[in-house]
C-alpha cells in the first residue's frame, strides 16, 4: 500500500474521504477517539500542513543573514522583514563619516556561504561593505522579503501584523545620541555633528578653514580624527577614558589594497579564497585572546606589557603618551587599531584634552578641568544607546514589556532570547560575544539556532517557546561570577559593554566566541517551556502513525541504510580459524543462570 493514495485507503471502490474530513488529506481513515481526544489528521515531520510566519526587525548584517537562511533551510515559512530605513545595510547604511571602515579583516566580516574575493582593501570601509551586502541581497533575491521605510516617525502611522516567531535582528548600535550630560549643547552656535549621521555637504572643503572640537575615545572618533587631521585646520580633542591600541588578526589599523591580480587569483580558486578567510578567522579566534582577558593571567600581563611598548614606540611625545595610557586592563574597554590616530594625534594642528566636555557656551567648549576653547564645529564621537531596551515596545506574557523587565538590568538567555517573552529571539543581546573573537561566526549561528526552533515548531506542531525564568537566572549567574575574573570587569574604566553606574558588565559572553557557538548549536529545548497546538495530548503531533517519507513520492524508505555510516573494512574483512571453531562450540558457552538450572528427579522403584 501507498500511503496517500485514495484508491488504497481501505474503502469501498468509489467511496473516497473528503479533504475537510478526518483521514481526507491522506486517504487514510483512523479516527479513533477516547472522547476527550482525537487521533488528528498528520503525518510525522512534515512541515507541508504548519505554516509559519516569521516577521523580523531590521535589514541590516543580522537580518540580510537570516533571509538568506529561511529561504535556504525552511519550507512553509512565509518570511517578512522590516526595515525603518529605505535601504538595507543597517550601520554600514547609516555610518558614512570620514574614515568609516570594519577594523575586522574584510575575509572576516563576511558571511560563509558568500566569501567575497572582491574586497579591494585589507581593511574595507563603509562603502565597500555596504557594496558586498548589496551584492549578497540581490544575488540571493532576498529584497522581495523586505518592506522598507517601516518608521514614519513624522507621521506616526501605524499598521498592525501578526506572527508566530518575531526576531529582532535591529543590533545594538543603531540608536545613536548626543551626550545628554554636555550642558548647552543644543545651543551650541556652529555647526553640530555627530558620526552616525554625518551630513554629505560637510567634507574638506568646509572643515579646511575651521576648528573642530572631537568628543569621544571610541571607535569612530579613531577613525575620523586621522581621516581629517591633514586638511582641517585644526582640532581639539576631548578624551575621558583612553583605549588600548591594539593589533587585531596581525595589524594595528594599517591598510593595505589587494591587487588587482590578487582578487582575480581568489575569485579563480575557491579552495585559496577559503583559507584566506580561513587564516583570519582563525586569528580572530584564538586561545591566546580570551586567555589574555583572564584577569592577572600571564597572557593578560604580557598583551599588557607589548601593547604598552608600542604605544610609547608610536606616540615620541611624552606627555601624549602619559594621557592616552590607560589605567586599566586590555580589554575593558573595546580594543581598537589606532596606528593611524597615534600618529595623527601629535601633528601640529591637533590639541589632546584629557577630559570630557562639561559645557558648551555660545562657540565655546569648556572641559571637566575648565578648559575652554572657541571651535566652529563640534563632531560627537560619542556612539549610541546601549542599554539594549528597545525603542518599540514588545509586550510578552502576563503584559510583561521588555522596557520594564530590562529597565534596571537587561538579561536574557544565551543571547537571543528572553523569559516571558514567548517565540520571540534576538541577535546581540544581553551576553552575547561582542569582543569574545569573530563577531560573523556567532550572529550566523544564532540565525541557525533560529531555524532549528523553527523547523521544531513545524515538526512538532508547537504553539509557543519561552525560556525558563530558572534557567536563565542560573545562566546569569554562571555569566556574572565569570565575568567578575575578566578584564572586563576592571572598576578603573567606563566602557559600552557594562552599566558604568553600577559597573554590571551586560555585553559580554562567558567565554570564546568558539565557546558561544558550540553551546547554541544544538537547542537546549529543556530550558524552554514549551506550549503546544493541541492542548489535549502534547504527542498529536505523532499523527496516523506513518512519516514524512512514505507519502511523499520517491520517498526514502530505508532511511537508516546510507553511506554515512557504512563501515567499508567490513567488505573484506574474514574470520580466522579460531572464530570459526568459537561459532560451532557456542551452546556451551550459554549460561541460563542460577535460578533456570534444569532440574532432574528419579524415583526408587
Amino acid at each position: 500500500m501507498v500511503f496517500g493514495s485514495k484508491a488504497t485507503s481501505g474503502l469501498p471502490d468509489g467511496e473516497h474521504i473528503p479533504d475537510d474530513q478526518p483521514g481526507g488529506k491522506y486517504g487514510y481513515r483512523l479516527g479513533h477517539s477516547n472522547g476527550s481526544y482525537t487521533i488528528p489528521d498528520r503525518v510525522l515531520n512534515t512541515v507541508d500542513d504548519r505554516k509559519v510566519r516569521v516577521l523580523t526587525i531590521g535589514a541590516g548584517v543580522s537580518g540580510i543573514s537570516m533571509a538568506y537562511l529561511i529561504q535556504r533551510d525552511c519550507t512553509n515559512v512565509e518570511h517578512v522583514i522590516y526595515e525603518k530605513n529605505g535601504d538595507i545595510g543597517g550601520t554600514w547604511l547609516e555610518n558614512r563619516y570620514p574614515g568609516c571602515a570594519c577594523d575586522v579583516p574584510s575575509h572576516a566580516y563576511t558571511y560563509a556561504f558568500a566569501l567575497n574575493a572582491d574586497w579591494p582593501k585589507y581593511l574595507s570601509s563603509s562603502d565597500d561593505i555596504f557594496r558586498y551586502l548589496a551584492r549578497v541581497v540581490d544575488c540571493f533575491e532576498l529584497r522581495p522579503f523586505m518592506k522598507f521605510s517601516t518608521s514614519n516617525v513624522e507621521t506616526g502611522e501605524t499598521f498592525r501584523d501578526t506572527c508566530h516567531i518575531l526576531i529582532g535582528a535591529n543590533g545594538l548600535l543603531n540608536s545613536w545620541k548626543y551626550p545628554e550630560e554636555v550642558e548647552g549643547l543644543s545651543n551650541f552656535k556652529g555647526k553640530l555633528v555627530h558620526t552616525a549621521r554625518w551630513p554629505d555637504e560637510y567634507g574638506p572643503e568646509q572643515w579646511s578653514q575651521e576648528r573642530v572640537a572631537i568628543l569621544g575615545s571610541g571607535a569612530s572618533a579613531i577613525q575620523v580624527l586621522p581621516a581629517m587631521q591633514s586638511t582641517v585646520k585644526h582640532i581639539d580633542t576631548f578624551v575621558r577614558t583612553p583605549v588600548w591600541f591594539a593589533e587585531l588578526a596581525g595589524h594595528a589599523g594599517q591598510n593595505s589594497d589587494y591587487s588587482i591580480e590578487r582578487r582575480e587569483k581568489l575569485r579563480d580558486d575557491t579552495s585559496e579564497l577559503l583559507s584566506t578567510a580561513r587564516q583570519i578567522e582563525s586569528g580572530l579566534n584564538g586561545l591566546m585572546g580570551i586567555k589574555a582577558m583572564m584577569e592577572h593571567s600571564a597572557e593578560s600581563m604580557a598583551v599588557r606589557q607589548y601593547f604598552q611598548k608600542r604605544m610609547q614606540e608610536h606616540l615620541q611625545d611624552g606627555s601624549i603618551y602619559e594621557q592616552l595610557l590607560p589605567n586599566f586592563a586590555v580589554g575593558c574597554r573595546r580594543l581598537t587599531p589606532g596606528d593611524p590616530y597615534m600618529k595623527a594625534i601629535q601633528a601640529s594642528n591637533v590639541k589632546l584634552h584629557k577630559a570630557a566636555v562639561t559645557e558648551v557656551d555660545g562657540n565655546r567648549v569648556i572641559d571637566a578641568d575648565g578648559n575652554a576653547c572657541e571651535v566652529d564645529t563640534i563632531i560627537c564621537a560619542t556612539g549610541f544607546d546601549v542599554s539594549y531596551v528597545p525603542r518599540y515596545r514588545i509586550t510578552g506574557k502576563n503584559g510583561v514589556t521588555l522596557q520594564e523587565k530590562w529597565r534596571t538590568i537587561p538579561e536574557g538567555y544565551m543571547g537571543l532570547a528572553v523569559p516571558d517573552m514567548p517565540n520571540y529571539y534576538l541577535f546581540q543581546g544581553p551576553t552575547f560575544p561582542v569582543s569574545n573573537g569573530s563577531v560573523m561566526g556567532p550572529l550566523q549561528s544564532v540565525g541557525a539556532y533560529i531555524v532549528q526552533m523553527i523547523h521544531k515548531m513545524q515538526r512538532e506542531r508547537i504553539h509557543s517557546f519561552v525560556p525558563k525564568q530558572n534557567v536563565a537566572d542560573a545562566f546569569n549567574e554562571h555569566t556574572q561570577v565569570w565575568i567578575a575574573g575578566s578584564t572586563w570587569s576592571d572598576p578603573n574604566c567606563r566602557s559600552w559593554y557594562k552599566n558604568n553606574e553600577t559597573g554590571r558588565v551586560n555585553a559580554v559572553w562567558p567565554g570564546s566566541s568558539l565557546h558561544y557557538c558550540e553551546m547554541i548549536a544544538t537547542p537546549r529545548f529543556e530550558d524552554y517551556e514549551i506550549k503546544y497546538e493541541d492542548s489535549a495530548n502534547m504527542f498529536a503531533f505523532m499523527g496516523l502513525g506513518f512519516t514524512k517519507n512514505q507519502v511523499i513520492e520517491n520517498g526514502d524508505l530505508a532511511p537508516y541504510m546510507n553511506e554515512t555510516v557504512l563501515e567499508k573494512k567490513f567488505y573484506s574483512f574474514e574470520l580466522n580459524a579460531d572464530e570459526e571453531e568459537r561459532i560451532k562450540n557456542r551452546k556451551y558457552r550459554v549460561h541460563d543462570g542460577p535460578n533456570r538450572v534444569a532440574k532432574t528427579t528419579s524415583s526408587a522403584h
